[in-house]
């Protein structure tokens, strides 16, 4: 990885963990969560179902939390976006 992206690969990081802390402070909208998992894990099964699939391994046999999903993701392919399905879709799956 080089330089560029090593730099906004720390500032994305930085933001997702000011995000998992207003997260923690926002239990009352728990629901609204849930809800963006689950169209995560829908979205995944219906755009990249070998994705999916795959996905539903790691969590499941391996016990991949969604964070190092989501930095498993990132770091093979640099796409933020598709990380962060991927870290909702793993939510969606661990809470069974």
């Amino acid at each position: 990885m080089d330089e560029a992206n090593a730099g906004m690969f720390r500032f994305l990081s930085r933001i997702d963990e000011r995000t998992a802390e207003m997260a923690r402070n926002d239990r009352d909208l728990d629901v609204i969560g849930d809800a963006l998992d689950k169209l995560s894990w829908e979205w995944l099964c219906d755009n990249h179902e070998p994705l999916a699939q795959a996905l539903e391994v790691g969590v499941a046999q391996v016990g991949a939390s969604p964070d190092k999903v989501r930095r498993y993701v990132m770091a093979h392919t640099q796409r933020y976006e598709l990380a962060l399905r991927c870290e909702q879709a793993a939510r969606f799956l661990l809470a069974g």
